[in-house]
């Protein structure tokens, strides 16, 4: 018995999906094809890398008591930690440094029932919590059950993607399929994923969720498996029609995003730049521990979520996390008022505020690079309704009667970018 779907990419059009965003599918699609096997063992294979997902319970792996955990720290295999000691208030303290009986104060649990890690030499100074991952490998990979993924080097917040010692590479989606493969019951299978696309972590987790459903679960409705993809904007899709996301689940009905309706064109971009893959749109692990040092620092969950914005800027001195909070604010306020002027029918004005975010972004989040900087600049000067970095790539708006002369001008500032028109696409199809 096998399994097969067609899933569309994911575009960003503002916000973060994380938090707050519009999103529409787009063409650039994923071929997902499942296939069951007897092991615990979940294959992925994505265009000829091939990811090995253990499902074996994690309690097969390393037994824990309810009082103590155990793990390893640096990601190295071969070094346990000894059991980290209970704290009065049930929470598990890490160990800094070298010298022995120092500890640091219990770290935090999160929602997912992980530990967060603390690394850097100021109390208070946390990273995301560190996710359940699996390698893609050409040697033997660790299991996913209870694994945390190492930081590597002496800077705050930077990982690396690829350990020298054992040639692999952390994927970022594994922790998810892992997830979603235990809440359906799931055995061990071989998937096959052809194909690329925009968001295609999304693409790809709603892929495999959707075969595995069909092999192990078929007597649920895609409304019934929505409820454990932790993002859900690939599956809740509908043509013509952007979705309001709000920290991964769809919110509210359709909104229109007919771009024929209003004589527009969407075009996106792909500067060609080397920094494409991996500056543009910054760095993830390091942004996203300013974001978490800021909003600690506030005391609230979110950046996004603090109200005040004048006297919270005046309680931080760092600019780049004053740049961080900026732009969280703002762009929740974009959101949320897009998302108006797609309700009121007013797609010629959403180019605004996507100028706007794209400001935000190249001055608060300094998360732009230099070709998209003059393609966002070419685009606006040949009549561009608006501009924004997505996704590693540039979205514009244009009028229909202006799409060939911003090609062209797009094209001369940047002579490696290729633009490819968008038409929004719907939910993902049985293949």
């Amino acid at each position: 018995m096998t399994a097969a779907w067609r899933v569309p990419g994911r575009l960003t059009l503002l916000g973060d999906p994380s938090t707050l965003a519009l999103t529409v599918t787009i063409p650039g699609t994923l071929t997902v094809e499942a296939t069951p096997r007897a092991d615990d063992a979940l294959e992925i294979d994505h265009n000829g890398t091939v990811t090995t997902i253990d499902l074996t319970p994690p309690d097969a792996h390393t037994p824990t008591t309810d009082r103590q955990n155990t793990g390893n720290a640096d990601s190295r295999p071969g070094r346990p930690l000894r059991p980290t000691p209970r704290t009065t208030e049930g929470q598990n303290a890490r160990r800094s440094g070298s010298r022995p009986r120092r500890w640091l104060r219990p770290t935090p649990r999160t929602t997912k029932g992980q530990d967060a890690r603390r690394v850097g030499g100021g109390l208070g100074r946390w990273l995301r919590p560190t996710p359940r991952t699996a390698h893609t490998t050409g040697t033997e990979t660790p299991a996913i059950g209870g694994q945390a993924a190492g930081r590597v080097g002496g800077r705050l917040g930077w990982w690396r993607r690829r350990r020298r010692d054992a040639g692999t590479v952390i994927v970022p989606w594994a922790a998810d399929v892992a997830e979603i493969a235990r809440r359906l019951g799931a055995g061990g299978g071989t998937i096959t994923v052809r194909g690329e696309c925009v968001g295609a972590d999304a693409a790809l987790t709603t892929g495999v969720a959707l075969v595995l459903r069909d092999l192990y679960r078929p007597d649920w409705t895609t409304a019934e498996l929505a409820r454990h993809v932790p993002d859900t904007s690939v599956l809740d899709a509908v043509e013509g029609h952007a979705r309001l996301v709000r920290e991964g689940r769809t919110t509210g009905p359709p909104l229109p995003f007919d771009l024929a309706t209003a004589d527009l064109t969407a075009l996106l971009v792909d500067t060609g730049s080397p920094l494409q893959g991996g500056r543009a749109g910054g760095d993830g692990a390091r942004d996203g521990a300013e974001r978490e040092r800021a909003a600690a620092v506030l005391g609230v969950a979110r950046l996004g979520d603090v109200e005040d914005l004048a006297a919270a800027l005046a309680r931080l001195r760092e600019p780049r996390l004053r740049g961080r909070l900026q732009h969280a604010v703002t762009e929740k306020h974009r959101v949320e008022a897009a998302a108006g002027l797609l309700r009121a029918g007013a797609l010629a004005e959403f180019g605004a505020m996507l100028n706007a975010s794209q400001l935000s972004l190249r001055d608060q989040e300094r998360a732009s690079w230099p070709d998209a900087d003059a393609a966002v600049n070419a685009a606006v000067h040949a009549g561009a309704r608006g501009a924004r970095i997505t996704d590693g790539r540039v979205l514009l708006l244009v009028p229909a009667a202006r799409a060939d002369a911003v090609r062209d001008t797009v094209t001369r500032a940047v002579p490696r970018a290729t633009l490819t028109p968008l038409t929004p696409t719907g939910p993902p199809t049985p293949a």
